[in-house]
Parts: C-alpha cells; structure tokens; sequence
C-alpha cells in the first residue's frame, strides 16, 4: 500500500517519472518483503518472485537509463495541398491517336517503369513480411526423432552413458514481445510509408516518361510541319529570285536585289538542313524512350501536330496534392517520423516472454507416458543502461534527418506552386499571342486570295502575287511556331500538376 500511494501522489504532483518508477520499485520490495516474512513459497510463488525481482531491476535500470532530454525536431511541415484526382491517361485529350499508340507501348515496354513496377513488389512483399513479424504473440510447434550414443565420458554416467537410445521431443514453443512503447506500430508505419513511397516513385516515372514523350512528339510534327512550310516558302523565293534576275538583264530594276534573294535562299537551306537533323533525333529520342530500336522511330508517320486540349482559364496554385513528387516526399517524412520514432524506443527497456511445453523421452514407448511433459518459461529484458552517449547520438542524426526531410518537401511544395503559376501565366499570355496569329494568318489568307484573284485575271504581276503568297507562309511558320510553344506550355501545366484535372469536359480549345 505504501509503495501504491507514493505512486499516486508522484502522478498527482505531476513528478517525474524516476519518482513514479520510485513509488513502484517500493512497492514490490514491500511485497517481497511480506512473502518472505510468511515463508511459504511453493514453485509458482519462487517463478512469481523471479518476475517481480526482474521487474524490481527493470525498475532501477530504467532509472539509469539513457534520456532524450533536449533532443528534438523543428520543421514543420506545410499544410497539405488540395489533392484532386489526375486523369491518368491524360494524353488521350491530344486527340491524336497515333500519339496514344506512342504512350500505349511505352508503357508496356519502357525499362524504368519496369524497373519501378519491380520495386513495388519488392517493397510490397517487405510490408506484407513486417506485418507477418509484428504479429504478436508467435506460436510454433516442433517435433524431433533421434536416434543417439552418448558418451561414457560426458555429461551422463552409465547405463545411460555409453549406451545408445531413442530421444523423442514434442512441443509448443512461444514467444511474446512485450510491446509496450509502440514498436510494432512503428515498425509497420515505417514499412507502409516506403510501400507508398515506391507507389509515388513509379507514378513519377510514368509522368515523367509521358510528358517526355508527348513532348518529343511534338517536337517532331512541329519541325515536320516547319520542314514542309519552309520547302513551299524555298519554291516561292526561286520563283521571286528568277523574275528578279530577268528585271535586272532587262534593266527594269538596279542590280543586286537578286542577291538579296540568294541569300534568302541560302538562309532557307541551312535551317531545312537544322529541321531535316532535328526530324532524324525526334524519332530516335521516341524510340529509346518507347525502350525500342531506332527503326520504331522512322515508323512514326508525320500527321502533324495534335490538337490543344482544354483547361480550366484558371487553376489554383495549390492544387498539387496529386503530384507523384509531392506524394513521395510526404510519405518520405512518414518513413523518416518512424525511424526516429524507433531510435526513440531504443531508450527504454525491451521485454520479452518466451516458453515452451511438450513432451520430452528417452525411447519412443515413453513419449506418451505423463511423465514425458516438460515445461519452460520465462521473461527476458534488454536495458540501454550504459550506452547513453550512442543512442543520443543516433536519436539526434534521426531527428535531424527528419527535419531536413520537412524542409525537402516543404520546398518541394513551393516549386511546384511556383510551376503551376508560372505555367498559368504563360499559357495567358499564349492565348492572346495565338488570338493576334490567328487574325494575322486570316487577314494575310484572305489578302493572297484577293491577289491570286487578281493575278489570274491580269490585274496582278507576278512578283506581287508570289510576295503576297511568300508572306502568308511565313505568317505559317510563325502559326506552328506559336502551336508547339502553347503545347509545350500545355505540357508544362500537366508536369506541374502531375496530370490533368479529371473532372473536366476534355473539348479541345478553337
């Protein structure tokens, strides 16, 4: 009674905890001290004795051991972003189907994501084997034949000794880890935290294997399609510089307007010549990308480019929750809390109970006798008593990994709201370039129709109408340019985000 109301006057006092321990320890050393004044112990009593001895230790060496005092964390996290489902196939809203086949084998084929589907079932099988750990308490049942000599000399004097016999073992073993800090639970987090970690990893990869790709593409009809407009635009300068060469023998103009137009045409050469090296590693990039050989990549026909899907006019900077990096990094600061959690149960004491029951006989025909049983158990007790110094050491390096992983994914979160904003900002910006191209191609459109009407009925010379038609193509060439810049914008709001927003029509923009 004592040693219980010391130990509810420490906890009312809000003492500290070696008092509590202190309030305990007097109360098994008084029990102990009445069983021995009534002196009369049979075995259960000696075995109940032994548990309390051995608590009565813990108890003193909990008081010597090593403590956490000053150590801590600082980061704190930022909040959670918004998390919205992604589309997971968001390149289908291309609208092109030649560039869902692209993404479709490389999906199957690319040795990355091969790579982190393996790491998956890897960390997968990890966490199902913690779980199967953890589960407490173990129970196993063994059993043994064997047929024996034993020495003359050993450990049994004869008949035993030197003469040889049938030992037979049946029993039930057990184990129990007394988990009294959260070990376990802790364990497991950690476990479970890496399984989502190889989740987000592999979803990285996909995304970024996709956008990768998507881009390449792009790359390859955009410069097909620049190729193309720049081999009509060389075709209309050779017809300009042919009209030129006659007006100039023919004295109609000064000298050297043909030479104007020679080097137009040799600046169109080169830049044919960039495009036509630029076609051939667009297709080689699609098909180390697709995990195929470099004659996948002359596969790929030139349709042009695809079409521009549609997003919100205006997406909010926080709405990031869904992207694979941040998800990884979040589940990083679970795996690394664990950890430090773990380095932080390594203070207090471990107990274990272990024991086991059966049958045990010398000859086979005794096995089943009621004499054969046998019986073992008993507790088990790690306490840190005397490395104090190792386990700060270690608790400190936890606690600040943890809080270098904070501030990893805090930073993390800020760039990818800087991305989303940055990519909003420029697809603004886009927009109003390609309203002004368009209304510039049309107004050019319907001024080389007006000249080509002209020129047919002999109100128009040539060199005039091959002008009008030369600068509707390069009003053209600036239209594709545009295009491929407001993809690749497109693509950088889906990198940002890690996706697109599912809960959208899909139309593509006019």
């Amino acid at each position: 009674m004592i040693g219980n109301k010391a130990s509810v006057a420490a906890f009312g006092q809000h003492a500290d905890f070696n008092s509590v321990l202190g309030g305990l320890l007097v109360d098994i050393i008084c029990s102990e001290r009445y069983n021995q004044h009534m002196n009369h112990f049979d075995g259960g009593q000696v075995m109940l004795r032994g548990i309390r001895m051995i608590i009565a230790g813990c108890i003193i060496g909990l008081a010597g051991c090593a403590n956490d005092a000053g150590l801590m964390t600082h980061a704190v996290p930022v909040s959670r972003p918004v998390w919205q489902p992604m589309d997971t196939v968001w390149w289908q809203r291309f609208d092109d189907a030649q560039l869902n086949q692209l993404m479709d084998e490389a999906l199957h084929n690319s040795p990355d994501l091969a790579v982190a589907r393996a790491r998956i079932a890897q960390v997968r099988s990890e966490t199902e084997l913690t779980r199967a750990r953890i589960v407490q308490p173990s129970l196993s049942l063994d059993g043994s034949a064997v047929r024996q000599e034993f020495s003359s000399l050993g450990y049994f004097p004869p008949p035993i000794g030197g003469s040889v016999f049938n030992l037979g073992q049946l029993a039930a073993s057990f184990s129990w880890d007394l988990d009294w800090w959260g070990k376990h639970a802790a364990v497991y987090r950690q476990s479970a935290g890496n399984l989502a970690v190889a989740d987000a990893e592999a979803d990285e990869a996909r995304l970024v294997l996709g956008v990768s790709i998507a881009d390449a593409y792009i790359s390859l009809q955009a410069d097909a399609a620049s190729l193309e407009l720049l081999r009509g635009m060389q075709a209309t300068r050779s017809q300009l510089l042919d009209i030129e060469r006659e007006q100039e023998a023919s004295g109609l103009i000064a000298g050297g307007q043909a030479l104007a137009e020679q080097a137009a045409l040799a600046s169109l050469a080169r830049q044919m010549d960039q495009l036509d090296g630029q076609i051939r590693k667009d297709r080689l990039q699609l098909a180390a990308l697709m995990g195929a050989g470099p004659e996948r990549g002359e596969k790929i026909r030139l349709s042009g480019l695809p079409a521009l899907p549609a997003l919100p006019a205006h997406i909010p900077a926080d709405l990031i929750g869904s992207r694979p990096d941040i998800r990884m990094n979040r589940a990083q600061i679970e795996v690394v809390a664990a950890t430090a959690r773990l380095a932080k149960i390594d203070f207090y004491p471990d107990v274990n109970l272990s024991g086991n029951v059966g049958l045990q006989s010398i000859g086979f025909d005794n096995l089943l006798k009621s004499g054969a049983t046998m019986f073992a158990v008993g507790p088990a007790i790690h306490l840190p008593v005397f490395n104090s110094n190792s386990l700060r050491a270690i608790l400190g390096a936890r606690y600040a990994e943890y809080d270098m992983t904070v501030e990893t994914y805090n930073a993390s979160v800020f760039e990818a709201m800087r991305e989303v904003a940055a990519a909003s900002v420029s697809q603004t910006e886009l927009a109003s370039e390609i309203r002004d191209q368009s209304r510039l191609q049309q107004n050019l459109a319907t001024t080389a129709q007006l000249a080509d009407l002209r020129y047919r009925h002999g109100l128009e010379d040539q060199k005039n109408w091959l002008a009008d038609r030369l600068a509707e193509q390069e009003a053209e060439q600036g239209g594709v340019e545009l295009s491929r810049r407001a993809l690749e914008a497109e693509l950088a709001m889906v990198r940002a985000l890690g996706g697109f927003p599912r809960h959208q029509d899909g139309q593509n923009r006019p």
